[in-house]
């Protein structure tokens, strides 16, 4: 029925097309998170196309594999949650907004040493001028990610990059009054490093949180 209703609105409005997202779990590589992901948008293309009669060259998929939780990993219950077979986008292409003007972004890169989610006190001058520029914006929310080197197993670099991001928060929160609400979180684990992790340099420059405001 949920599928019939999407099936239904691009009946309706012949113009439109869709886009079917797909995702999974933390389990496993990031190679077969990929694949396994495509094949769930596509399973969900194939049935609103035998089904239903929507011609295909409507539908696009994309396979997010495990790089876009909708809940934590770390319990059964947020790992069913993330094995969502997709998300459905619709649109008719006309209720595309125009491209945003450049914006003024602040990024606040955090490192922390290894297996370590402490903020280190040096970098108290630069967060707090993040938190003076949320104080002159109060409409402002801030996103935090997490990140670690290779060293470890899956699991413990995602829970050890979601302590560092929440540990940039808490600072924000505990030292300078920011409200909870505007600052969010997550961990990204050893995935998207900026460095090689063969050398200790490298692992180094991986260990950090990265905190970034971009005006509305």
């Amino acid at each position: 029925d949920d599928i019939k209703r999407v099936a239904d609105f691009l009946q309706a409005n012949p113009t439109f097309k869709g886009t079917i997202e797909g995702g999974t779990d933390a389990v496993g590589s990031e190679e077969y998170n990929v694949d396994l992901s495509m094949r769930r948008a596509n399973s969900v293309k194939k049935f609103i196309v035998d089904n239903f009669g929507i011609d295909a060259a409507r539908l696009g998929t994309v396979g997010f594999g495990k790089s876009e939780p909708v809940a934590t990993n770390l319990t059964e219950e947020g790992r069913q949650e993330n094995r969502r077979a997709v998300r459905v986008y619709c649109s008719s292409g006309e209720d595309v907004p125009p491209p945003m003007k450049a914006q003024k972004c602040i990024v606040l890169k955090v490192d922390f040493a290894f297996d370590s989610a402490e903020v280190d006190p040096i970098y108290n001058d630069n967060i707090k001028e993040i938190a003076d520029y949320m104080k002159e914006h109060p409409d402002y929310v801030s996103g935090i990610e997490g990140y670690a080197d290779a060293t470890g197993t899956d699991k413990l670099n995602m829970e050890l990059s979601s302590r560092r991001a929440e540990s940039v928060k808490k600072y924000l929160v505990d030292k300078f009054g920011i409200p909870a609400n505007r600052l969010w979180t997550r961990g990204i684990g050893k995935r998207r490093p900026i460095n090689s992790n063969d050398t200790t340099e490298g692992r180094a420059a991986n260990r950090y949180a990265v905190q970034v405001i971009c005006e509305p």
